[in-house]
Protein backbone atom coordinates (compact mmCIF):
# COMPACT_ATOMS: atom_id res chain seq x y z
CA UNK A 1 0.00 0.00 0.00
CA UNK A 2 3.08 2.38 0.79
CA UNK A 3 3.71 1.95 -3.18
CA UNK A 4 0.62 3.76 -3.94
CA UNK A 5 1.35 7.40 -3.28
CA UNK A 6 5.22 6.95 -5.29
CA UNK A 7 2.95 5.64 -7.86
CA UNK A 8 0.18 8.09 -8.34
CA UNK A 9 3.09 10.55 -8.03
CA UNK A 10 4.95 9.39 -11.30
CA UNK A 11 1.87 7.91 -13.07
CA UNK A 12 -0.21 9.44 -15.17
CA UNK A 13 -3.63 7.31 -15.26
CA UNK A 14 -4.16 7.82 -19.12
CA UNK A 15 -1.54 5.16 -19.62
CA UNK A 16 -3.20 2.16 -19.51
CA UNK A 17 -0.73 0.13 -20.83
CA UNK A 18 1.69 0.51 -18.12
CA UNK A 19 1.99 -2.74 -15.56
CA UNK A 20 2.20 -0.22 -13.03
CA UNK A 21 -0.99 0.84 -13.41
CA UNK A 22 -2.89 -2.46 -12.75
CA UNK A 23 -0.72 -2.65 -9.97
CA UNK A 24 -2.79 0.60 -8.96
CA UNK A 25 -6.07 -0.69 -9.59
CA UNK A 26 -5.55 -3.40 -7.48
CA UNK A 27 -4.46 -1.67 -5.04
CA UNK A 28 -7.65 1.13 -4.83
CA UNK A 29 -9.72 -1.90 -5.32
CA UNK A 30 -8.44 -3.18 -2.03
CA UNK A 31 -9.09 -0.04 -0.78
CA UNK A 32 -12.52 0.25 -1.42
CA UNK A 33 -13.54 -3.34 -0.97
CA UNK A 34 -12.01 -2.68 2.98
CA UNK A 35 -14.07 0.41 3.50
CA UNK A 36 -17.65 -1.05 2.32
CA UNK A 37 -16.47 -4.69 4.66
CA UNK A 38 -16.15 -2.06 7.95
CA UNK A 39 -18.88 0.10 6.53
CA UNK A 40 -21.96 -1.23 8.99
CA UNK A 41 -25.28 0.06 8.49
CA UNK A 42 -28.13 -0.01 11.01
CA UNK A 43 -31.00 -2.89 10.46
CA UNK A 44 -34.30 -0.43 10.04
CA UNK A 45 -37.09 -1.57 12.36
CA UNK A 46 -40.14 -2.63 9.87
CA UNK A 47 -42.44 -1.37 11.98
CA UNK A 48 -40.66 2.08 11.38
CA UNK A 49 -40.71 1.38 7.84
CA UNK A 50 -44.11 0.77 8.00
CA UNK A 51 -45.27 3.72 10.29
CA UNK A 52 -43.58 6.08 7.76
CA UNK A 53 -45.06 4.48 4.39
CA UNK A 54 -48.70 5.12 6.02
CA UNK A 55 -47.60 8.75 6.81
CA UNK A 56 -45.98 9.13 3.46
CA UNK A 57 -49.31 7.71 1.52
CA UNK A 58 -51.57 10.71 2.67
CA UNK A 59 -49.29 13.33 0.35
CA UNK A 60 -49.63 10.43 -2.40
CA UNK A 61 -52.27 11.11 -5.12
CA UNK A 62 -54.60 7.24 -5.71
CA UNK A 63 -54.92 7.90 -9.17
CA UNK A 64 -53.28 10.28 -11.99
CA UNK A 65 -57.02 11.75 -12.59
CA UNK A 66 -56.80 12.71 -8.84
CA UNK A 67 -53.63 14.69 -9.64
CA UNK A 68 -55.08 16.08 -12.57
CA UNK A 69 -57.85 16.90 -10.71
CA UNK A 70 -55.59 18.71 -7.86
CA UNK A 71 -53.42 20.84 -10.45
CA UNK A 72 -56.40 21.82 -12.28
CA UNK A 73 -57.41 23.54 -8.72
CA UNK A 74 -54.06 24.82 -8.45
CA UNK A 75 -53.85 26.62 -12.02
CA UNK A 76 -57.14 27.79 -10.86
CA UNK A 77 -56.61 29.09 -7.35
CA UNK A 78 -53.24 31.04 -9.03
CA UNK A 79 -55.63 32.32 -12.06
CA UNK A 80 -58.29 33.96 -9.81
CA UNK A 81 -55.59 34.91 -7.27
CA UNK A 82 -54.06 36.40 -10.12
CA UNK A 83 -57.05 38.25 -11.44
CA UNK A 84 -58.06 39.69 -7.66
CA UNK A 85 -54.66 41.49 -7.44
CA UNK A 86 -55.13 43.11 -11.19
CA UNK A 87 -58.47 44.11 -10.22
CA UNK A 88 -57.46 45.78 -6.68
CA UNK A 89 -54.39 47.41 -8.42
CA UNK A 90 -56.50 48.39 -11.62
CA UNK A 91 -59.72 49.95 -9.03
CA UNK A 92 -56.51 51.80 -7.56
CA UNK A 93 -54.93 53.74 -10.31
CA UNK A 94 -58.41 54.03 -11.97
CA UNK A 95 -59.64 57.42 -12.24
CA UNK A 96 -61.92 58.20 -9.25
CA UNK A 97 -63.17 61.29 -11.14
CA UNK A 98 -65.05 58.21 -13.50
CA UNK A 99 -66.96 56.73 -10.12
CA UNK A 100 -67.82 60.82 -9.06
CA UNK A 101 -69.33 61.35 -12.37
CA UNK A 102 -71.22 58.51 -13.01
CA UNK A 103 -72.60 58.67 -9.46
CA UNK A 104 -73.53 62.41 -9.89
CA UNK A 105 -74.89 62.46 -13.26
CA UNK A 106 -77.06 59.45 -12.34
CA UNK A 107 -78.34 60.65 -9.12
CA UNK A 108 -79.16 64.00 -10.54
CA UNK A 109 -81.16 62.27 -13.14
CA UNK A 110 -83.32 60.31 -10.10
CA UNK A 111 -83.86 63.15 -8.26
CA UNK A 112 -84.77 65.47 -11.26
CA UNK A 113 -87.10 62.46 -12.05
CA UNK A 114 -88.50 62.32 -8.66
CA UNK A 115 -88.89 66.30 -7.55
CA UNK A 116 -90.48 66.90 -11.40
CA UNK A 117 -92.91 63.64 -11.11
CA UNK A 118 -91.73 62.27 -14.43
CA UNK A 119 -92.10 58.61 -15.78
CA UNK A 120 -89.76 56.42 -13.37
CA UNK A 121 -88.90 53.39 -16.18
CA UNK A 122 -88.18 56.45 -18.72
CA UNK A 123 -85.56 57.76 -16.25
CA UNK A 124 -83.80 54.57 -16.14
CA UNK A 125 -83.99 53.99 -19.64
CA UNK A 126 -82.09 57.54 -19.88
CA UNK A 127 -79.66 57.11 -17.16
CA UNK A 128 -78.70 53.76 -17.23
CA UNK A 129 -75.94 53.97 -19.79
CA UNK A 130 -74.47 56.87 -18.15
CA UNK A 131 -71.52 55.15 -16.38
CA UNK A 132 -70.97 53.04 -19.60
CA UNK A 133 -69.81 55.87 -21.70
CA UNK A 134 -67.56 57.43 -19.34
CA UNK A 135 -65.96 54.56 -18.30
CA UNK A 136 -64.83 53.48 -22.25
CA UNK A 137 -64.20 57.38 -22.45
CA UNK A 138 -62.05 56.79 -19.97
CA UNK A 139 -60.11 53.74 -21.72
CA UNK A 140 -59.92 55.45 -24.74
CA UNK A 141 -58.44 58.49 -22.77
CA UNK A 142 -55.59 56.20 -21.25
CA UNK A 143 -54.86 54.77 -24.16
CA UNK A 144 -54.60 58.24 -26.29
CA UNK A 145 -52.34 59.79 -23.37
CA UNK A 146 -49.58 56.67 -23.59
CA UNK A 147 -50.99 55.17 -19.92
CA UNK A 148 -51.52 51.70 -21.55
CA UNK A 149 -47.82 51.55 -22.22
CA UNK A 150 -46.99 52.21 -18.89
CA UNK A 151 -49.40 49.66 -17.33
CA UNK A 152 -47.89 46.99 -19.49
CA UNK A 153 -44.74 47.07 -17.49
CA UNK A 154 -46.01 46.01 -15.01
CA UNK A 155 -46.22 41.66 -14.56
CA UNK A 156 -49.70 41.72 -16.25
CA UNK A 157 -50.73 40.88 -19.51
CA UNK A 158 -52.89 43.25 -22.34
CA UNK A 159 -55.49 41.13 -22.12
CA UNK A 160 -55.68 41.06 -18.17
CA UNK A 161 -55.72 44.79 -18.52
CA UNK A 162 -58.57 45.35 -21.00
CA UNK A 163 -60.44 42.83 -18.81
CA UNK A 164 -60.06 44.30 -15.94
CA UNK A 165 -61.00 47.92 -17.00
CA UNK A 166 -64.26 46.47 -18.14
CA UNK A 167 -65.23 44.91 -15.11
CA UNK A 168 -65.05 47.90 -13.24
CA UNK A 169 -67.13 49.61 -15.99
CA UNK A 170 -69.46 46.94 -15.66
CA UNK A 171 -69.57 46.66 -12.22
CA UNK A 172 -70.03 49.75 -11.54
CA UNK A 173 -72.80 49.91 -14.32
CA UNK A 174 -74.70 47.66 -12.66
CA UNK A 175 -74.02 48.69 -9.29
CA UNK A 176 -76.17 51.95 -10.23
CA UNK A 177 -78.27 50.67 -11.88
CA UNK A 178 -79.42 48.39 -8.89
CA UNK A 179 -79.67 51.67 -6.97
CA UNK A 180 -81.31 53.81 -9.37
CA UNK A 181 -83.66 51.06 -9.61
CA UNK A 182 -84.40 50.46 -5.98
CA UNK A 183 -84.59 54.26 -5.21
CA UNK A 184 -87.29 54.40 -7.95
CA UNK A 185 -89.28 50.93 -6.95
CA UNK A 186 -89.49 53.00 -3.16
CA UNK A 187 -90.81 56.08 -4.48
CA UNK A 188 -93.07 54.90 -6.79
CA UNK A 189 -95.32 52.05 -5.44
CA UNK A 190 -96.50 51.09 -9.12
CA UNK A 191 -92.91 50.19 -10.41
CA UNK A 192 -91.88 46.64 -10.50
CA UNK A 193 -88.35 46.45 -9.69
CA UNK A 194 -87.52 43.17 -11.98
CA UNK A 195 -88.98 45.41 -14.56
CA UNK A 196 -87.28 48.22 -13.97
CA UNK A 197 -83.57 46.24 -13.59
CA UNK A 198 -84.58 45.05 -17.12
CA UNK A 199 -85.50 48.37 -18.75
CA UNK A 200 -81.86 49.75 -17.40
CA UNK A 201 -79.90 47.20 -18.16
CA UNK A 202 -81.38 46.62 -21.91
CA UNK A 203 -80.08 50.00 -23.17
CA UNK A 204 -77.00 49.69 -21.10
CA UNK A 205 -76.06 46.37 -23.31
CA UNK A 206 -76.94 48.34 -26.38
CA UNK A 207 -74.99 51.36 -26.21
CA UNK A 208 -71.95 49.28 -24.51
CA UNK A 209 -72.68 47.05 -27.89
CA UNK A 210 -72.36 50.42 -30.16
CA UNK A 211 -69.88 51.88 -28.52
CA UNK A 212 -67.59 48.85 -28.58
CA UNK A 213 -67.95 48.67 -32.22
CA UNK A 214 -67.20 52.52 -32.62
CA UNK A 215 -64.50 52.48 -30.71
CA UNK A 216 -63.35 49.06 -32.47
CA UNK A 217 -63.76 50.96 -36.07
CA UNK A 218 -62.18 54.60 -35.13
CA UNK A 219 -60.15 53.88 -31.69
CA UNK A 220 -60.27 57.14 -30.84
CA UNK A 221 -62.59 59.71 -28.69
CA UNK A 222 -64.82 60.27 -31.74
CA UNK A 223 -65.98 57.05 -31.31
CA UNK A 224 -67.19 58.14 -27.90
CA UNK A 225 -68.98 60.74 -29.30
CA UNK A 226 -70.46 58.84 -32.07
CA UNK A 227 -71.91 56.83 -29.49
CA UNK A 228 -72.79 60.02 -27.04
CA UNK A 229 -75.03 60.98 -30.01
CA UNK A 230 -76.53 57.96 -30.73
CA UNK A 231 -77.74 57.74 -27.02
CA UNK A 232 -79.09 61.17 -27.45
CA UNK A 233 -81.33 60.57 -30.38
CA UNK A 234 -82.37 57.04 -29.14
CA UNK A 235 -83.06 58.55 -25.85
CA UNK A 236 -85.41 61.40 -27.58
CA UNK A 237 -87.04 58.99 -29.78
CA UNK A 238 -88.63 57.10 -26.44
CA UNK A 239 -91.48 58.91 -25.35
CA UNK A 240 -94.29 58.44 -22.52
CA UNK A 241 -96.12 56.09 -25.29
CA UNK A 242 -93.35 53.91 -26.09
CA UNK A 243 -91.55 53.69 -22.64
CA UNK A 244 -95.50 52.77 -21.82
CA UNK A 245 -95.21 50.00 -24.43
CA UNK A 246 -92.41 48.35 -23.37
CA UNK A 247 -93.45 48.07 -20.21
CA UNK A 248 -96.26 45.78 -20.83
CA UNK A 249 -94.21 43.78 -22.10
CA UNK A 250 -93.68 40.70 -20.47
CA UNK A 251 -90.71 39.89 -18.47
CA UNK A 252 -89.67 36.85 -20.07
CA UNK A 253 -89.26 38.48 -23.37
CA UNK A 254 -87.65 41.65 -22.15
CA UNK A 255 -84.65 39.13 -20.21
CA UNK A 256 -84.21 36.91 -23.60
CA UNK A 257 -83.75 40.34 -25.50
CA UNK A 258 -81.38 41.33 -22.23
CA UNK A 259 -79.62 37.86 -23.14
CA UNK A 260 -79.16 38.29 -26.67
CA UNK A 261 -77.94 41.74 -26.47
CA UNK A 262 -75.62 40.78 -23.51
CA UNK A 263 -74.63 37.77 -25.97
CA UNK A 264 -73.95 40.44 -28.43
CA UNK A 265 -71.68 42.86 -26.14
CA UNK A 266 -69.25 39.99 -25.36
CA UNK A 267 -68.44 39.70 -28.92
CA UNK A 268 -67.96 43.09 -29.58
CA UNK A 269 -65.91 43.57 -26.77
CA UNK A 270 -63.49 40.75 -27.93
CA UNK A 271 -63.95 42.62 -31.24
CA UNK A 272 -62.66 45.84 -29.16
CA UNK A 273 -59.45 43.83 -27.56
CA UNK A 274 -58.58 42.33 -31.15
CA UNK A 275 -58.42 45.57 -32.53
CA UNK A 276 -56.88 47.61 -29.75
CA UNK A 277 -53.81 45.36 -30.17
CA UNK A 278 -53.54 46.55 -33.53
CA UNK A 279 -52.82 50.28 -33.62
CA UNK A 280 -49.84 51.23 -34.62
CA UNK A 281 -48.06 52.30 -31.36
CA UNK A 282 -47.72 48.59 -30.14
CA UNK A 283 -47.84 46.49 -33.19
CA UNK A 284 -44.20 45.15 -32.28
CA UNK A 285 -45.02 44.52 -28.75
CA UNK A 286 -45.96 40.74 -27.59
CA UNK A 287 -49.63 40.47 -25.81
Amino acid sequence: MSKTPTIKENLRYDDIENEDFEILLDEEFLDIENFLNSYIVKEVDEENVDLTIDKLRHYMPQNKNEEIIKNENMNLYSKVSTSMGLLKMQFKIFNKLYLIASIILVLCGVIGTIKLNLNPYLCAYTVSPIPILIGLAEILRGKEENMWELELSYKYSFRQILFAKLVIISTTAIALTLVTSLILTGTYSEVSLLRIINICLIPTCFISLISLILASIYRGMNSIVLSTSIWMVVSNMVDNHTINYIVNVKNYKLFLVLILLFGLTIIASKLFYKKSINFIDYKNLDF
